[in-house]
């Protein structure tokens, strides 16, 4: 597979229309983005090669739901652990768990394994909450999928903050997440 950075949108007929609208969303704004198309994988964790190529590795994104129904969406560093009860408590939340497939596609257009902020783009209603893992704002950029796990994409941290998020009228909420200590099993 030709792993090579793009730095334009893809023709139509290379995408699905979820893909497409991402594209075009990010056009629309006129934000710098580089992408590249992969084999799909199950976890945040796709290989050196791909990590080579976009400059930083993929966070791990979970669509997560409380038990009130309110859903979240969290950008974690590939290098953490969800610990739900400690993500809840920082954003004053009873205890989280994995949302189901049904509401992620309802609400994100999207399927587990897929997850991005990207999808926020359907959710115009505000129905998900974004959570970000403060150490991810420390790379040059952050990266995603774009709608499905065989494309990715990259933009700089400051785009994706300052203009990306706002246009999706998507607040964040920035958390900062301890990483595991050395040889805790969990």
């Amino acid at each position: 597979m030709d792993m090579t950075l793009r730095t334009t949108a893809p023709a139509a007929d290379e995408v699905t229309e979820g893909e497409l609208a991402v594209f075009q969303f990010l056009d629309d704004l006129d934000i710098e983005y580089g992408w590249l198309f992969h084999e799909a994988k199950g976890s945040s964790h796709y290989g050196n090669e791909i990590y080579d190529v976009l400059e930083v590795p993929l966070p791990k994104n979970l669509f997560l739901v409380n038990k009130k129904g309110k859903h979240y969406m969290l950008m974690l560093h590939a290098d953490k652990t969800f610990i739900s009860k400690e993500v809840a408590h920082a954003v004053g939340s009873s205890r989280m768990s994995f949302g189901s497939a049904e509401k992620l596609a309802e609400l994100m257009h999207t399927v587990p394994g897929s997850v991005s902020p990207l999808e926020l783009l359907f959710d115009p209603d505000g129905q998900v909450q974004l959570l970000i893992d403060s150490d991810l704002l420390k790379a040059p950029y952050v990266t995603m999928h774009a709608v499905c796990n065989t494309l990715t994409m990259r933009i700089r941290t400051a785009d994706f903050m300052e203009r990306v998020l706002p246009a999706l009228h998507h607040e964040p909420i920035v958390l900062d997440i301890p990483a595991m200590p050395e040889g805790d099993p969990n």
